[in-house]
């Protein structure tokens, strides 16, 4: 930003991104170049930094903001004294906000004792909760699943899955076939309750993600290390001993400048108290997006090239990257939808039809009291359509110069690994062949599948403005579809296979379970349609 000057940006360039001097709970945007955000993905055993160079319009996002910011204030300190007013403070930050809820932090007016602010006070309270780029983790319900398959397979907690624990997937899982058809969908498989409840009902596909859930941090400002060590901590210290190890079991692969940084005792393990040590930082990968009329600088190859660790980032056709980071993908998408041509239908609010909005009217269409205030420029408690226009065309415009990242977590998708039909549902012989993964995933073939070689599975936009593109979620059948019914095979088979997975279990199987073991020619406990057509075959000889 213009307002830190070009000593701010050198100190940042040279010490990277922990500097001790600052608050670990800083959420503000480093003081460095205008154009980057870094952020730090937590893939399964490694963080990888990914920095973020982004333009609107063709100039850096903070400059934007923080010029929308200087108008802003300028339009309301009339007298140009540097100060303002409780009502003229509200009516900055309100604007700034870019929408017309009451949502926000506490009361404004306990940082104006003498009943005034300052420009530098108020954009450091703006900044902080109005950031020009916000974090908005979610994970999609359906994929719930994905998180809870590995843990529930590895019982011994080593975080390896070897021949055994693989090969008793079928008892393992079936445990939780809680209807009792002998197929399991995703939502049995998962472990939340809450999650449970959300992916019985079929209008919620996402659910929000507290900070300390997410795959991804914003790296904020300079002094980040403590912040980042205590999640460091959360995410990969998995046997609960208070530090993370480098050997056997992994948890955690860090750059070897950032391990030798914070590795004081050498023995290659990092307790709380060594993470918060953590050294500069360089990003893995750099990627540049181009937002608003500008156009994305074109290259002659989409491909960029890999950096020492192997990761590979491709660019998409409308400016975003497909990420290959080894132990996880992220298909990262640019939304350049301009919030300035979101047009205001009056009509939608003044639903009595009389020509302007009470505060109640006002209230029932999600405009808060504050912001009715704002609006009501005359102060006769009255919004007419010149009133709501004007005041939402500037508060579009604000939320032009503001982004928003989503990620949504699809987790290791254990899943999606066993799952060989593609059908959403896991019958009971793609359980039984679930050790046949080490022979196609065990990618160091040592014998076990370890939480490296799963991979995770991210989706990431970029998005202009504060409010989130509504894009399709990623969602599972829940229940099993009768009308895929098996079309082919004897009909006793059909008629007997009630959860048309294509095989007969001895639950399913109507007669004695001799019969069933005679039919059953390779003893693998199921009956599938070519044992089923030569169990026909012999009964018409």
């Amino acid at each position: 930003m213009s307002a830190r000057g070009p000593v701010a940006a050198t100190l940042w360039l040279l010490c990277g991104l922990f500097l001790p001097h600052a608050t670990a709970d800083d959420n503000r945007a480093p003081a460095g170049p205008p154009d980057v955000q870094d952020i730090l993905f937590l893939g399964p055993t490694r963080p990888v930094l990914l920095r973020l160079h982004v333009t609107i319009d063709g100039e850096p996002f903070r400059e934007l903001w923080q010029r929308r910011f200087d108008e802003t204030c300028s339009l309301e300190d009339r007298d140009a004294d540097g100060t303002l007013s409780l009502a003229e403070a509200q009516s900055v930050v309100h604007e700034m906000k870019g929408t017309l809820s009451d949502d926000g932090p506490g009361n404004l007016s306990e940082l104006m004792p003498e009943g005034s602010i300052d420009r530098a006070a108020l954009l450091d309270y703006v900044e902080r909760n109005y950031p020009p780029l916000v974090l908005h983790p979610r994970a999609v319900v359906g994929q719930g699943a994905a998180l809870a398959v590995f843990p529930l397979l590895d019982v011994d907690r080593d975080n390896r899955l070897d021949a055994g624990e693989l090969a008793a997937a079928k008892d393992r899982l079936l445990a939780r076939d809680f209807d009792d058809n002998r197929v399991l969908t995703p939502g049995e498989l998962i472990i939340d309750p809450q999650a449970i409840a959300d992916a019985s009902d079929p209008n919620v596909q996402e659910k929000d993600l507290a900070d300390d859930q997410s795959p991804v941090l914003l790296w904020s400002g300079p002094g980040d290390a403590a912040r980042c060590a205590r999640r460091l901590l959360a995410q990969y210290d998995r046997n609960g001993d208070g530090k993370l190890s480098t050997a056997d079991p992994l948890e955690i692969t860090l750059p070897a400048a950032v391990a030798g940084a914070c590795d004081a005792d050498g023995d290659g393990d990092f307790t709380g108290a060594e993470l918060e040590q953590l050294g500069d930082w360089r990003p893995d990968l750099e990627l540049h997006f181009a937002l608003g009329t500008a156009e994305v600088r074109r290259s002659r190859t989409r491909r960029t090239p890999r950096n020492p660790d192997g990761f590979r980032a491709r660019k998409k056709l409308l400016g975003g990257y497909e990420l290959d980071l080894g132990e996880a993908n992220i298909d990262f998408d640019r939304n350049n939808r301009d919030p300035q041509s979101d047009l205001v239908e009056f009509r939608n609010y003044d639903r009595d039809n009389n020509e302007y909005l009470d505060k109640q009217e006002a209230s029932g269409q999600g405009i808060g009291a504050a912001a009715f205030k704002a609006v009501d420029v005359d102060g006769d408690d009255k919004v007419f359509r010149g009133e709501l226009t004007t005041y939402m065309t500037r508060q579009n415009e604000a939320a032009a110069t503001r982004l928003c990242l989503i990620v949504k977590d699809k987790g290791q998708d254990m899943f999606d690994l066993l799952e060989i039909e593609t059908d959403g549902l896991l019958s009971q012989r793609e359980l039984t062949v679930a050790r046949t993964l080490l022979d196609t995933h065990d990618l160091d073939a040592d014998g076990v599948l370890t939480l490296r070689e799963v991979p995770q599975l991210l989706e990431v936009e970029l998005v202009r403005g504060v409010e989130e593109s509504a894009g399709p979620a990623m969602s599972y059948r829940f229940s099993v579809d009768n009308s895929q019914a098996q079309s082919s095979g004897p009909l006793w088979y059909r008629k007997m296979d009630r959860n048309n997975d294509g095989d007969l279990s001895p639950f399913e199987f109507v007669g004695p379970r001799s019969t069933f073991d005679r039919i059953d020619a390779d003893g693998d406990g199921l009956v599938d349609r070519s044992e089923a057509e030569a169990a026909d075959s012999l009964r018409a000889d």
